[in-house]
């Protein structure tokens, strides 16, 4: 098998989460010809395996084309991490930012690195940026089971204590106050359930007039964009690591999120690529999480517009790139508003929580009966591909 072959097959491998083939297959490889590629991958598998040592030494042999290559820090500081050489982990980890300062696993693997030794100001600045870097791809693949979102303020000030509480009273979350926490400490940082767990106050309001451009499209609520207009100040609420459990992260970020907004001064969330209601999140958090249910409402929005004056609605989704799928539209029904919405809300709660993945040319319907198609599109409301429903 030649080396382009091979690197296909490695792929298949990693996600059939079989390393140790990856490991057997380069190995049978004379070690002088492996080349720079495989000898990366290689070291991917050693640590993938925890043979952290075997992935030091590998990565070493290739050093003089590595240091050019932010990945090759990244791997070397990962082993460093796992074998709790926190401080060599930074150091190569900071090389990798250096090299691209917009990869986001090298913010988080320094974050946990500087956590682990007790320097939880620098490891929140590190979460916040893995964080922002993720909200900027949240609908691609690599956001897949990093959650972010924005508790929105009229005055710059968190209550760590009452968010503990309301975390403990309301899900039975506990996370005991850190030794080496003070009184004015503006940052929470908890591994549950080994996801990164971030609340952290940021004292302006959010950059770039994000959260107003959002709020406006709420047409749900008709005070959104004063309401935004008046923050001040904003908490960063993020769960990342998500991916290998996504409905537990999912779970995870959203009872934060209503535990966040019980805050004093919060006023509304920016989430979801829109501003909502604190009451509207709340409740939909409770009356779903306290079921057992997913939180279909906090997790996906459903916008709505028509193209010709209301004499047809269109119906679109954002949020699925979170969980790895396409967003879904439903474009010129004729049908009423309820029923309409209430299939598309189905649907998605259905392709979530069964891990479906629907493609154009098949059909899907809420009964045995109803065969609805469903065809590729190129959005023009989401500005990328997404799966049109024929209803």
């Amino acid at each position: 098998m030649d080396h382009k072959k091979l690197l296909e097959q490695i792929d298949e491998w990693y996600n059939n989460d079989e390393d140790q083939k990856i490991v057997d297959a380069i190995l049978e490889i004379p070690a002088k010809d492996r080349g720079y590629d495989l000898i990366g991958q290689l070291a991917v598998a050693y640590n993938n395996t925890e043979k952290y040592d075997e992935a030091i030494q590998i990565l070493f042999s290739i050093a003089e084309e590595g240091k050019a290559d932010h990945e090759w820090y990244y791997r070397l500081g990962y082993a460093y991490s796992e074998l709790e050489k926190y401080e060599e982990a930074i150091s190569n980890f900071s090389e990798a930012i250096k090299l691209d300062p917009e990869y986001e696993p090298a913010y988080t693997g320094r974050g946990d690195a500087y956590n682990e030794l007790g320097k939880h100001e620098e490891a929140v600045l590190d979460y916040n940026k893995a964080s922002k870097l993720d909200s900027e791809n949240q609908e691609g693949s690599n956001g897949i089971g990093s959650f972010l979102s924005f508790v929105l303020l009229d005055e710059s000030a968190i209550d760590l204590d009452l968010l503990r509480k309301q975390l403990q009273e309301d899900w039975g979350i506990v996370i005991n106050k850190n030794s080496e926490e003070n009184d004015d400490s503006q940052s929470l940082i908890e591994t549950i359930n080994d996801m990164n767990l971030i609340v952290s106050l940021m004292p302006a309001p959010v950059p770039n007039d994000e959260a107003l451009d959002n709020a406006s499209t709420n047409f749900y609520w008709e005070e959104a964009v004063d309401v935004t207009k008046s923050h001040k100040a904003h908490i960063l609420v993020s769960v990342l690591g998500g991916e290998k459990d996504l409905l537990g992260a999912t779970d995870l970020f959203v009872k934060v999120c209503t535990s966040c907004l019980k805050q004093p001064n919060a006023i509304a969330i920016n989430t979801l690529g829109t501003v909502l209601q604190p009451e509207f999140y709340i409740e939909y958090a409770e009356s779903s999480l306290k079921e057992d249910q997913f939180p279909l409402m906090n997790m996906v929005f459903f916008g709505i517009y028509s193209n010709d004056n209301g004499a047809t609605l269109s119906f679109y989704t954002y949020g699925l790139g979170l969980y790895g799928k396409l967003n879904m539209e439903i474009i010129n029904s004729d049908k009423a508003v309820d029923e309409t919405l209430g299939l598309l809300q189905s649907i998605v709660e259905y392709v979530i929580t069964s891990d479906v993945t629907l493609k154009a040319g098949e059909t899907i319907g809420m009964s045995e009966e109803q065969k609805l198609k469903i065809t590729a599109l190129d959005s023009d409301v989401l500005g990328e591909e997404s799966l049109q429903i024929d209803f």
